[in-house]
C-alpha cells in the first residue's frame, strides 16, 4: 500500500467512526474499532469508570468492557485491582465495589446473625440455611475456631553445663595427643645406711 492509499484509508476510517452514531449502521470497520475498545481493559480504566459512573451496576461495569457480570467478581477479588483501587477508594460511591474480602465476610456474618435472630422467631425459612450462612461468615472471620495447638518445646538444657562438658572433652582430647619427651635414666638402688657407715 502506498502512502496515498494509507492516508485515504485512514480518512475513510475516521469518517466512518465520526458517522457511526448518526447513521446507526455498523460497518465492519466500526465493529473492529468497537472490539478493540472493549478489549482494552486495565484496572485503572475500571477504577475511572467506577468513579465517573457511580450508579453503574456490576453488570453495567462488566458490559462496558464486553465481559459477563460474573467476571466483575473476579476483578473485585483481585489483589492487583484492590491495590489500584486504594488510591481512589474514597471517590467510589458504591460500597459494594470498594469492600475488601474481609469487609464482605464481616457483612455476611452480621447479616446472617440478624436473619438468624429474625428467623428464630418464625418458621418460614429452614434454620439450617441461616445457620450455615452464619457458620461460613464466622469461619471467614476466624472467630469460634480452636486455637492452633503449639508443639511441645524440648526441655530446656542448662547451657553452662553443656559448655563445661564440651570444654572438658576438648581438654581430654588434647591431653591424649600430647607426647612426653623424657630421657631414660638408670636409677641405682643405694642403701643409705651403708653409705653413712663408711664415713
Amino acid at each position: 500500500m502506498s502512502k496515498d492509499e494509507t492516508a485515504k484509508s485512514l480518512e475513510v476510517l475516521c469518517q466512518e467512526i465520526q458517522d457511526f452514531p448518526r447513521n446507526g449502521s455498523r460497518s465492519s470497520v466500526a465493529l473492529a474499532t468497537a472490539a478493540v475498545a472493549v478489549a482494552a481493559y486495565t484496572h485503572e480504566a475500571m477504577v475511572e469508570l467506577m468513579v465517573a459512573n457511580p450508579n453503574f451496576s456490576h453488570t453495567e461495569l462488566a458490559a462496558h468492557f464486553g465481559r459477563p457480570a460474573s467476571w466483575m467478581a473476579a476483578v473485585l477479588a483481585s489483589e492487583a485491582f484492590q491495590q489500584c483501587l486504594d488510591a481512589k477508594r474514597h471517590l467510589v460511591a458504591d460500597p459494594s465495589l470498594t469492600a475488601t474480602m474481609e469487609e464482605r465476610f464481616r457483612a455476611l456474618a452480621l447479616r446472617s446473625v440478624v436473619v438468624l435472630q429474625d428467623k428464630l422467631n418464625s418458621s418460614e425459612v429452614a434454620d439450617f440455611v441461616v445457620l450455615k450462612a452464619a457458620e461460613i461468615g464466622v469461619k471467614a472471620l476466624g472467630m469460634g475456631q480452636r486455637a492452633p495447638e503449639t508443639p511441645a518445646l524440648p526441655a530446656p538444657t542448662n547451657s553452662s553445663e553443656s559448655v563445661a562438658e564440651k570444654l572438658l572433652a576438648a581438654m581430654d582430647a588434647r591431653d591424649k595427643l600430647r607426647t612426653i619427651e623424657a630421657k631414660a635414666t638408670e636409677v641405682v638402688d643405694v642403701d643409705v645406711s651403708e653409705a653413712s657407715d663408711g664415713e
